[in-house]
């Protein structure tokens, strides 16, 4: 049986954006080295692919107290860190630090008195969550935090939510392989002041959301990030918080320490529970002579050859003497090729492998977009970007019998080429081929492959335009995405099954970001119509739900991809 990577992340923590305002050398050094992480992610030191980011709090350093840009410099940061990673913006996860509080808000009177009820555990941190107003004060100490996240998941798209019900989250994740992916971020920040060691607490009601059901489902990892580690001092909690966690779920990521480690252990109950601190992006100022402890750390699921679920953890650690990012060999056991490897007390619903030759079947709508197989390895791209300035040049690629579903992407992104964020051209209409490819193609920034059973009939589409894309993909010269106009051949449960098999590797196209997306179980895109028995069907409530949200997306993508000004 082939090993298989099921779900993948980089983990990032106590990145402390402003941490350097007032230590002007420091903050200088605090520049290069973020450069210096965003391009060691480039070159993918780590998994194959990366589905996500974590990011375990302390992401600015006075939760936008000391100064007011602190989490704008963030947002900054992480879209080129997204951008280096192939990942959208939407795929990055945030849970506060200690950091992200702004002690200003406690010179309030009643902020006062609240605070000091609950740090000295006079009144349960449950209390004060169950109480609106008592809630609302909490929210308010980490205002500029909250604000930032709703760029971010699990919010990013989704209806407004306030303030006060974002302190914490639930989502699941769909991997690859039938694996589901529980993602969990707790705030261990609530009450963070000055020196909180026992003072800070959980309760009752985060662990409640995230570990209901107790029990995780066949083929579901948990995956719980908080900023504090749960095993140490810091939550007066922390003993009975633990002890939930490590019972009910497989994987705690966690920051603060700012030493990357990672580390097992089996509950009474029998789990097998990893917990990995990610290290510091970068750490506070260390004495003349002592190393940097600037770090980052990759994460992956990968189902063994024997058919059972291990964690790989790649930490990433600063050298002072060479100025880079490398593997912390004191965290990996020699000849691990740069990783550690946990198992993992969980098993898939189904097995991974399909039979070499399945029948045919129904497509089933929720069922449409499994995600992407990586039995056939993408090879290492150059890292994509679009240009810092001007507008972005983005050509459809699409088969003449889809020129009225064209003709709605274009209005649905006539904004974006009003504003001059874009300019708009489409291949040829039906019969006027191009020899050699159309010219506009050769010059875009952005191709999107408008795909549909007629796309792949299509030889001009899928001999010339397709492939012409698929070069100037892997040269580094654009970035090529694809919309789902309807099913195609790879969303049929069938031929999915064929393409993991190894039978069907010319449809590389599969590996792309698809729109639009539909959240949940549709990571990866869900087509906007089926055509069952030659009668188009909407998969959507409404149609224009999906032009909008492929708008949104695509504006997402550009700020994302865009080269930093030089």
């Amino acid at each position: 049986m082939a090993e298989e990577t099921l779900f993948s992340w980089i983990h990032l923590s106590d990145i402390h954006v402003g941490h350097g305002d007032r230590d002007k050398p420091h903050g200088w050094n605090q520049k290069l080295v973020m450069q210096a992480l965003r391009k060691d992610i480039a070159a993918m030191p780590g998994p194959e692919r990366i589905d996500t980011i974590l990011v375990t709090g302390d992401i600015a350093f006075s939760g936008d107290g000391l100064a007011d840009d602190e989490y704008a410099r963030a947002k900054a940061w992480l879209l080129e860190v997204a951008a280096a990673a192939r990942v959208a913006p939407r795929s990055i996860f945030l849970v506060p630090g200690n950091h992200d509080v702004n002690r200003g808000v406690d010179r309030d009177r009643s902020v006062v008195r609240l605070m000091e009820s609950l740090r000295s555990s006079e009144e349960a941190v449950d209390t004060a969550l169950a109480d609106p107003a008592d809630r609302a004060t909490l929210a308010r100490r980490m205002a500029g935090y909250l604000a930032f996240a709703e760029s971010f998941a699990p919010w990013a798209g989704e209806a407004r939510v306030a303030a006060e019900q974002r302190l914490f989250w639930m989502r699941q994740l769909d991997g690859s392989g039938g694996l589901r992916v529980r993602l969990v971020g707790l705030n261990t920040a609530l009450l963070a002041k000055d020196i909180d060691e026992r003072k800070l607490q959980l309760g009752s009601e985060q662990l409640a959301t995230a570990l209901t059901p107790a029990v995780a489902d066949e083929g579901e990892v948990v995956v719980v990030m908080s900023h504090h580690p749960l095993s140490t001092d810091w939550l007066a909690d922390a003993k009975d918080a633990h002890a939930w966690i490590r019972n009910n779920a497989h994987v705690h990521l966690s920051g603060h320490v700012h030493e990357a480690e990672s580390g097992e252990l089996r509950s009474g109950s029998g789990t097998q529970f990893v917990h990995v601190v990610a290290g510091a992006v970068h750490g506070e100022r260390m004495p003349k002579g002592v190393p940097a402890s600037h770090g980052y750390t990759y994460g992956e699921i990968v189902r063994d050859g024997r058919g059972g679920l291990e964690l790989r953890v790649w930490p990433r650690r600063w050298s002072e003497p060479n100025k880079d990012f490398r593997i912390d060999g004191d965290s990996v056991p020699t000849g691990n090729h740069g990783y550690a490897i946990h198992p993992l007390k969980a098993r898939l619903a189904v097995p991974p492998d399909p039979p070499a030759r399945p029948g045919p079947g129904p497509v089933h709508p929720e069922r449409l977009t499994p995600a992407a197989p990586t039995a056939l390895p993408a090879p290492r791209l150059p890292a994509p970007s679009l240009p810092a300035t001007g507008p972005i040049r983005v050509f459809l690629s699409y088969a003449p019998e889809d020129e009225p579903m064209r003709r709605e992407l274009e209005k649905a992104l006539v904004m974006m080429k009003r504003t001059g964020l874009i300019e708009l051209t489409a291949s040829r209409s039906a019969g006027e081929t191009a020899v050699g490819g159309d010219p506009h193609l050769a010059r875009a920034h952005l191709v999107l492959l408008l795909l549909s059973r007629d796309y792949l009939a299509n030889d001009y589409c899928f001999d010339v335009e397709m492939k012409a894309a698929r070069a100037r993909r892997e040269a580094g010269e654009a970035v090529v995405m694809a919309v789902l106009l309807r099913e195609v051949e790879l969303t049929s449960t069938a031929d999915y099954k064929r393409l993991r098999s190894g039978e069907r590797e010319e449809q590389w196209f599969e590996t792309l970001r698809r729109l639009p997306y539909a959240g949940g179980r549709d990571q990866n895109g869900r087509p906007i119509q089926l055509v069952p028995e030659g009668r188009p069907v909407t998969t959507w409530p409404r149609q224009d739900d999906a032009w909008k949200e492929i708008a949104l997306e695509l504006r997402e993508q550009i700020e994302a991809l865009r080269k930093p000004a030089a």
